[in-house]
């Protein structure tokens, strides 16, 4: 293998390690949103339930009055 064939092998293969790198810096991103948009779901039904509770304790604080 000459010289030459031998960097551009070298090349390619630091190429494509490269977008090896990146897909995984991808994936871990992809998984992180993911994480967020299920925290951010869950945080939603929390408000949920605790503006429900909220208005119940109001309604019975009135019917007491």
């Amino acid at each position: 293998m000459k010289i030459k064939e031998k960097i551009t092998l070298a090349q390619k293969i630091v190429s494509e390690a490269k977008k090896e790198i990146n897909q995984e810096r991808e994936e871990k991103y992809k998984d992180r949103a993911k994480q967020l948009l299920e925290e951010i779901q869950e945080a939603v039904r929390t408000t949920t339930l605790l503006e429900r509770q909220l208005k119940n304790f109001m309604r019975e604080v009135d019917n007491e009055s």
